[in-house]
């Protein structure tokens, strides 16, 4: 019994520690809070949470889920939003029929960078999902990292 009292408060306090700064309530420097709303005046349902030197933001924009992230000095550096399978260029398609024909497509989503429009898409695997990152033309981009 003390074993499993034990163990029960182990875990619960796992739990506690665990939580991060995903929270409406993340000191958000105005600069970032300006160019956010800004490039996204319709967003709603706002999570923040600071990383390193950066802050990601969690949003929906007509019921989309949208990520963005931006520097501490207010620079939108990328931001993501999802889409559907159907809504992949046809060269993408037709990669991913050719090469990834046995997997499973978990999830696609639209990853802009500085401007440039990649299209992240996530396999299903057994152990670990794949996640590639495309260009319009379909040519995997291996240097452009899989925004989560």
């Amino acid at each position: 019994m003390k074993r499993i009292i034990l163990m029960t408060a182990i875990l619960a306090a796992m739990f506690i520690s665990c939580d991060n700064d995903d929270s409406p309530n993340v000191e958000t420097p105005s600069v970032v809070l300006n160019t956010f709303q800004r490039e996204f005046p319709d967003a709603t349902d706002l999570e923040w949470e600071k990383l390193q030197q950066d802050y990601e933001v969690e949003f929906e924009v007509d019921n989309i889920d949208h990520t963005a992230i931006l520097s501490n000095d207010g620079n939108l550096l990328k931001f993501k939003y999802d889409i559907l399978i159907s809504e992949l260029p046809g060269p993408i398609t037709a990669i991913i029929n050719t090469n990834y024909e046995s997997n499973e497509i978990d999830d696609t989503e639209i990853l802009i960078i500085d401007g440039v429009t990649y299209y992240q898409v996530e396999f299903e695997r057994t152990l670990k999902d794949e996640q590639v990152v495309f260009n319009v033309s379909g040519e995997v981009n291996p240097d452009i990292e899989y925004l989560d």
